[in-house]
């Protein structure tokens, strides 16, 4: 059910667009980067709830996140792949000029 609620999630952030081109031109296979944006995308609605912007987030929130995503049942190899795709889309923010 959680790759539904993913796709979903996708659907509603549009930035998600720009960073899976992002993903593509670096030559990420097909299901890596669908695999990103769901991670990703997961890590956005957090951030919504949590009333942040992506580049507020500080270290102390991406610990909430972790928090979050424990109490949710993910293992720790879950949690690192989750936090493995955000880094990824922190580089795709730096690349683009839209974060520090």
């Amino acid at each position: 059910m959680k790759t539904n609620r993913y796709g979903l999630l996708r659907k509603k952030f549009r930035q998600l667009v720009d960073f899976t081109a992002w993903l593509q031109k670096r030559q990420f296979a097909k299901d890596t980067v669908r695999i990103e944006c769901n991670y990703t995308s997961h890590y956005l609605e957090w951030l919504e709830q949590e009333h942040l912007q992506e580049n507020e987030a500080s270290y102390n929130d991406l610990l909430g996140y972790i928090d979050r995503c424990t109490s949710e049942g993910d293992s720790k190899g879950f949690i690192n792949r989750k936090l493995s795709a955000i880094r990824k889309y922190y580089s795709y923010l730096q690349y683009t000029g839209k974060a520090v």
